[in-house]
């Protein structure tokens, strides 16, 4: 595998509205951009945290029984989850310690160098993934 993209999981907390919600969103940006990927025979895989209910420490057991660390970590975030996708980031910089993370979504998009300040965020693409410009 090449590529990891992640949807981070979603906070479920007591008096959290989103614990009262029970549909998911679907992550389509990784979707298209896991397609993209696939057609330019790059291998991809994609972890689904929110839909599947994962926590984080469940999320790091998956990690490390991912059958080879992956060259790209991608994750999403929107405002709404950026500290859920940072923490993400932190997970995957120390188990994949040679990968190379990229943080994308709305949030990513509007405050790049917000992002980029953090120390396990190597880049930052803005807009649509497939097309978006990369910042370091």
């Amino acid at each position: 595998m090449e590529v990891l993209l992640i949807n981070p999981p979603w906070p479920r907390r007591e008096g959290n509205i989103w614990r009262k919600v029970a549909g998911c969103v679907p992550p389509l940006g990784l979707a298209q951009i896991a397609a993209y990927l696939e057609r330019k025979n790059t291998g991809v895989r994609i972890i689904d945290a929110a839909a599947e209910n994962i926590s984080f420490a469940g999320l790091a057991v998956r990690l490390k029984k991912t059958a080879g660390p992956p060259h790209f970590v991608g994750i999403t975030a929107s405002t709404s989850i950026v500290k859920q996708a940072l923490e993400t980031a932190r997970l995957c910089g120390k188990i994949f310690p040679g990968a190379e993370i990229v943080m994308g979504g709305v949030h990513p998009s509007i405050l790049p160098e917000e992002v980029l300040s953090e120390k396990f965020v190597d880049y930052v693409v803005r807009g649509e993934g497939e097309i978006g410009r990369a910042h370091v």
